[in-house]
């Protein structure tokens, strides 16, 4: 342990009384110059480079396609919501595992309100409602909402 300054204070307990002592201390050591995170810097005098070793500024350019081929656009995101709310009380979807409130608000967007939407959904209805929590990867398989959902159903 280092401590700093020119004093230390020591409190010693004897038969139940404190007494201070108070004592000078060495000056610090100086840094080891193995440790290199405590040696001093020093500035060092800078060369300028020589010229073979200069390399110029990155020129490269990105391809451009020519105007004979076809280029397709990026798809556009699916908009609109993925289905239409029932009416109807809505579930709370925040008892499904892994669910918190900011993706029960993203599945209300989307029109699923209940615990029937969710355990009917089949592998490419999950795919297309994965396609749209893009926050939230993978989590609909990783969590098993629609399990969870009919588990949910049953109990009532």
């Amino acid at each position: 342990m280092r401590i700093r300054g020119k004093f230390v204070l020591y409190a010693l307990l004897a038969g139940g009384a404190a007494v201070v002592v108070k004592q000078k201390m060495a000056p610090a050591p100086a840094p080891q110059a193995a440790d290199p995170f405590m040696a001093p810097s020093t500035p060092k005098a800078s060369k300028p480079p020589a010229a073979d070793s200069v390399r110029p500024p990155d020129t490269t350019v990105a391809a451009v396609p020519d105007d004979d081929e076809d280029v397709s656009p990026l798809p556009d995101p699916p908009k609109g919501p993925f289905t239409t709310a029932p009416d109807g009380p809505a579930d709370d979807l925040k008892r499904i595992s892994g669910v918190g409130p900011k993706l029960e608000s993203m599945l209300n967007d989307e029109g699923i309100t209940t615990f029937a939407q969710l355990a009917e959904l089949d592998d490419d209805g999950i795919d297309a409602l994965q396609e749209r929590l893009t926050q939230f990867p993978g989590r609909i398989r990783r969590d098993d909402w629609v399990a969870q959902a009919k588990r949910f159903l049953d109990e009532g």
